[in-house]
């Protein structure tokens, strides 16, 4: 199975101008204009923290958002600040959503 993380950590770790030569520069200044996923995985974090009150809406805002902070790591090759922000505060919004359905259910005698 042939990538570019296999070819390029088989090269010599350090350059001619005695920088050394690391896997994740070469990713970082490959990918640099690639942040797509990782905005959308922040302001979909952000709506589902907000709109916790719709309790379904929120949980599907803040499981998209923990999808695209994966794609996000697919597409760089590491997670980066923006996503991993996103992450977080979506699992915050998937906690108080669950939270927000269970209470509705307990408090409206579906459950008991």
């Amino acid at each position: 199975m042939n990538n570019e993380f296999d070819e390029k950590s088989k090269e010599n770790s350090e350059s001619p101008e005695g920088e050394e030569n690391y896997v994740y520069k070469k990713v970082i200044k490959n990918k640099q204009n690639r942040r797509t996923w990782s905005v959308a995985s922040i302001i979909l974090a952000v709506l589902s923290v907000v709109l916790v009150y719709f309790s379904y809406v929120s949980l599907c805002l803040g499981l998209a958002s923990v999808g695209c902070a994966f794609m996000s790591r697919k597409n760089l090759g590491y997670f980066d600040k923006i996503s991993l922000a996103g992450m977080i505060i979506a699992i915050f919004g998937v906690v108080f959503s669950i939270a927000g359905i269970i209470f509705t259910n307990l408090f409206s005698g579906i459950i008991f």
